[in-house]
């Protein structure tokens, strides 16, 4: 990790919030911030965008779209030289954080800031991983990035600080408020009456495809695929059922801001589910760890687009699903989803066999 003469402790939210805006305004290539669900590093990086400067000029998209750019750029196609090119990657998935590796970075940093957020315990698993199938995003965050650690608990003292040194910044609500919708949604999830079990199914089938890699708003027929594979139904009522669940689930519960799946902001279709229960699942907070079944892997692979491929292939591999993993890198490697996806997937194969 590169030493940018900040401490790095998890517990200063007061010199956090100042380094995002320093970071993005100064001369860092790479910034990475990580934080555990709820600890507000959308919000700091979107408050970050704002605060740029008026000339600058901000992409939001994802990693693997930075190889479009990449490509234009040694096709002859230089960005504008007098603007601040800011490139706004929310919510990295482990697979974007691969495709976010050197060569890129060695491509973009020329132009650009990149400003990234990840969850910490998904950040956490990559660089403690070994493998050369993840080396790429080791490489971004040790060699190429300054990493913000957002604490997830917040003080009011803290807070009226923060409003004192930047007064342009909102906080936002108090962890306590926060806690309160999150843990309000996951007891909805995890202590659903038998009556709303198809809703509750529906739910751990979105939670399950984020935990198998896959990050973007799920459509309705993707939730109705992969919903069926979890259901024990002879499919003469399977429309109806997930109706119902999908109603059930998409229902904002009293002291919540969202149902337990929601529309992604400003998207017109697509379904999200909230990152603190995929979190919670997987032991957060000392809640109890669900396994993802087995079923979960074929069935992302099944009802989700050939894209998703790699990032599946990905978490596979993260969480010791070899197999699963081996099937996933095939698929990614066969689909022609642009050399960079078909590279890493090719390499990845050759690495795990």
């Amino acid at each position: 990790m590169i030493d940018r003469g900040y401490p790095t402790s998890k517990r200063d939210p007061i010199r956090a919030i100042g380094q995002v805006i320093d970071a993005v305004c100064g001369p860092y290539p790479v910034v990475l911030l990580d934080g555990a669900p709820l600890s507000g590093v959308s919000r700091r990086i979107c408050e970050a965008a704002v605060n740029l400067p008026p000339d600058s000029r901000v992409i939001i998209g994802k990693a693997a779209e930075l190889h479009r750019i990449v490509d234009s750029l040694k096709a002859g196609e230089p960005l504008r030289g007098s603007d601040l090119y800011v490139v706004v990657l929310d919510d990295l998935s482990p697979a974007d954080l691969v495709l976010l590796g050197a060569e890129v970075l060695e491509a973009i940093i020329p132009h650009a800031t990149v400003l990234a957020g990840i969850n910490s315990e998904l950040l956490e698993r990559i660089l403690a991983d070994r493998s050369p199938i993840t080396g790429a995003a080791r490489t971004a965050v040790l060699e190429y990035g300054w990493r913000i650690s957002m604490p997830f608990a917040m003080t009011p003292l803290e807070r009226a600080m923060i409003r004192v040194n930047h007064p342009d910044l909102k906080p936002g609500p108090s962890i306590a408020a926060t806690m309160v919708g999150g843990e309000g949604l996951l007891e909805r999830y995890v202590g659903a009456d038998p009556q709303h079990r198809d809703g509750q199914l529906l739910v751990q089938a979105a939670v399950d495809a984020r935990r198998c890699g896959v990050h973007r708003s799920l459509s309705e027929t993707e939730l109705y695929h992969l919903f069926a594979a979890r259901v024990d139904d002879d499919g003469s009522d399977l429309d109806e059922r997930f109706a119902m669940a999908l109603e059930w689930a998409c229902t904002t519960p009293p002291h919540a801001g969202c149902g337990l799946l929601f529309r992604a902001a400003g998207e017109d279709e697509g379904w999200k589910v909230l990152s603190y229960l995929a979190a919670a699942d997987d032991g957060f907070r000392r809640h109890p760890v669900r396994a993802i079944p087995d079923l979960a892997w074929p069935a992302a692979l099944a009802a989700l687009s050939p894209a998703d491929a790699y990032a599946i292939g990905i978490s596979a591999h993260l969480y010791g699903r070899q197999r699963e993993a081996v099937v996933a890198f095939q698929r990614a490697a066969a689909e022609d989803q642009g050399p960079a996806i078909n590279t890493a997937a090719t390499a990845a194969l050759a690495h795990i066999s």
